[in-house]
C-alpha cells in the first residue's frame, strides 16, 4: 500500500512538508535569534558606557557579551530546534500513513502548528520592534536635550521675504507638511545607523502578514472543499487568492532573508564606488581647503560622537576653554555662511561671533592671533558697512544693537591697527571663505591643544576601549556603513 497508486507521491509530499517546514522555522528563528543579539549588544554596550570607571563591571559586562552571542550557542540552539521540528513533522507524517488520524485531521494540525509558530515568532518579532523604537527614541531625546546646540544662522532669510507674518507661519507650515513624509523615513533609517534592523522587521512584519493570510485563506475551504459543485468552486476562487498572498509572501521572504541585505549591500558599493571616482577628481582641490587636516583620526571621532563630545566638554569646562569647543560648534553649524554660498545671515550670524567670542572682554573671548582677530574685525567692519545691501535678505534687528557693534569694532581696529587706515574689502565669497577658513584652524590649534592633554585622561582611555569594542561588535554582526 505505501508503494501502490498515488501512496508514493503523498510520501514524497509527507516528506517535503517536514523538511520544507523544519527549514522555514528554522530560518525564522536564526532571524529572531539575529535580531536579539543586536538588541544585547546594544544594551550591553549601553550598560558598558554608563559604567566607565568601574573596569571590573565592564568586565563582567564584556565576558556576559562574549558567552551570549558566541557563535557555538547560536548553532547550538539551531540545531536543537531544527531536531525538534523534524521528530515533530515525523511524528504526524506517521500518524497519518499508518491511518491513526484523517488526512483532513493533519492537514489541520499542521497547519494549526505551523500558524502557531509563525505566530510566537513575530509576536516576539513585534514585541522586540516596539521596545527598540521607544528607548531608541528616549535615548535620542535625551542626548538630544543634554548636549549644547549651535544656532543655526543661514535659514535666517527665508523667513523676512513678506512682511506678512500670516504668510510666513503660512510657508513655515506649508514647508514642515512638505518635508514631514521624508523627516519621518529620515529619522527611522537613520535612527541607531548605520544598521537597518528596523527595516528588516519591517519586512519581516509585511511577510509575516502575507503568510498567515495565505494559511487561513487557504486552510478555510478544507471542510467544504469536496461537498459540492459550487463548493469546489468556490474553494478554486479561494485558492487563487491564496495563492496572491503566498507569491506576495515569498517576495517578502526573500526580502527579509537575504534580498534587503543583498540591495543595502550593492547600493553601498554603488555608492562607495561613485565616491571614489569623485575624490579622484577632486583630491587636488580637497588638497587646498580640507579643513579637517589639522584635526587627527582620534580628535575627529571624539568631535563627532555624541559621547566623546560630552566627554571632551567635560575637560574642557575644567581647563576654561569651552570657548574654542563652542566656536567651533557655532562655525561647523554655518557652513554655507563660513563657505561665502548664503550672504543672507552674515550680519546677525558675524554679530553673534564678535560679541561672544571676539569682542575685547566678551563673555567667552576666544584666545585667538592677532592676525585673525584682526581679519574677522576688518571683514565685520566691511560687513556693517554694507549692511542695508545685506540686511534686506537678514531677519531684522534693531539698528541700536548694529550701531553698538560699529562703535565697538571700530574701537578695538583702532587698539589693534594704531589707527592706520582699514582696508576696504568686497562682500564675496572668496573673501568670505578665506576669513572664517582662517578663524577655523586657528580655533583648531587651539582644541587641539586642548585634545593633546585630554588623551591622557582616564575618561579617553574608557570612551576608546568602548569605541574598540562597539566596532568588535559591529564587524562581528556585519554591519555596512555610508548609506
Amino acid at each position: 500500500m505505501w508503494e501502490a497508486g498515488d501512496t508514493a507521491a503523498n510520501i514524497i509530499a509527507n516528506i517535503v512538508t517536514i523538511f520544507v517546514n523544519t527549514l522555514n522555522l528554522s530560518a525564522i528563528l536564526c532571524y529572531v535569534l539575529q535580531v536579539f543579539r543586536f538588541q544585547l549588544m546594544k544594551f550591553l554596550y549601553q550598560q558598558m558606557s554608563s559604567s566607565r570607571g568601574n573596569e571590573k563591571g565592564s568586565e563582567r559586562i564584556l565576558k556576559a557579551l562574549k558567552y551570549s552571542t558566541s557563535t557555538a550557542l547560536f548553532y547550538t540552539i539551531i540545531a536543537i530546534f531544527a531536531a525538534c521540528n523534524v521528530c515533530y513533522w515525523t511524528l504526524w507524517v506517521i500518524l497519518v500513513r499508518t491511518g491513526a488520524i484523517s488526512s483532513p485531521t493533519y492537514s489541520y494540525i499542521v497547519s494549526i502548528s505551523y500558524i502557531v509558530c509563525i505566530l510566537t515568532f513575530s509576536a516576539v518579532i513585534c514585541t522586540v520592534a516596539v521596545f527598540d523604537w521607544i528607548l531608541s527614541s528616549k535615548k535620542e531625546v535625551e542626548v538630544k536635550s543634554n548636549r549644547r546646540r549651535s544656532a543655526n544662522f543661514s535659514n535666517t532669510n527665508s523667513i523676512a521675504i513678506t512682511s506678512d507674518p500670516s504668510e510666513n507661519l503660512k510657508d513655515k507650515k506649508k514647508q514642515n507638511l512638505v518635508t514631514l513624509p521624508e523627516s519621518l523615513m529620515n529619522w527611522f533609517i537613520s535612527l541607531d545607523q548605520p544598521l537597518y534592523f528596523r527595516m528588516e522587521m519591517i519586512i519581516y512584519i509585511v511577510c509575516f502578514i502575507f503568510q498567515v493570510l495565505n494559511l487561513i485563506i487557504g486552510s478555510s475551504s478544507l471542510s467544504f472543499r469536496f461537498d459540492s459543485n459550487e463548493s469546489y468552486r468556490r474553494a478554486l476562487t479561494m485558492d487563487a487568492v491564496s495563492f496572491i498572498f503566498e507569491v506576495l509572501y515569498v517576495v517578502s521572504y526573500l526580502f527579509v532573508f537575504g534580498g534587503f541585505a543583498l540591495i543595502v549591500a550593492l547600493i553601498y558599493k554603488f555608492k562607495q564606488s561613485k565616491k571614489k571616482h569623485q575624490q579622484s577628481q577632486q583630491r587636488e582641490e580637497e588638497q587646498k581647503k580640507n579643513q579637517e587636516e589639522l584635526i587627527n583620526r582620534e580628535m575627529h571621532i571624539v568631535l563627532e560622537h555624541e559621547e566623546g563630545f560630552k566627554l571632551f566638554e567635560e575637560f574642557c569646562k575644567k581647563e576654561f576653554s569651552l570657548e574654542n569647543l563652542y566656536l567651533f560648534s557655532d562655525l561647523k553649524a554655518n557652513p554655507e555662511i563660513t563657505h561665502g554660498t548664503n550672504l543672507g545671515g552674515i550680519v546677525k550670524f558675524m554679530s553673534f561671533l564678535y560679541n561672544t567670542y571676539v569682542k575685547t572682554g566678551a563673555t567667552q573671548e576666544v584666545n585667538i592671533p592677532s592676525k585673525c582677530r584682526n581679519s574677522f574685525l576688518y571683514l565685520y567692519k566691511n560687513v556693517l558697512a554694507s549692511k542695508d545691501q545685506l540686511l534686506s535678505s537678514d531677519l531684522k534687528q534693531s539698528n541700536e544693537n548694529y550701531e553698538g557693534d560699529i562703535e565697538l569694532v571700530d574701537k578695538d581696529i583702532k587698539i589693534a591697527t594704531k589707527n592706520n587706515p582699514i582696508p576696504r574689502q568686497e562682500i564675496d565669497q572668496e573673501t568670505v571663505s578665506n576669513c572664517f577658513d582662517y578663524l577655523y584652524r586657528q580655533v583648531l590649534l587651539n582644541i587641539g591643544d586642548t585634545f593633546s592633554r585630554f588623551v591622557f585622561t582616564p575618561e579617553y582611555k574608557s570612551f576608546q576601549k568602548s569605541m574598540e569594542m562597539q566596532q568588535t561588535i559591529m564587524d562581528k554582526v556585519g554591519v555596512v556603513y555610508g548609506i
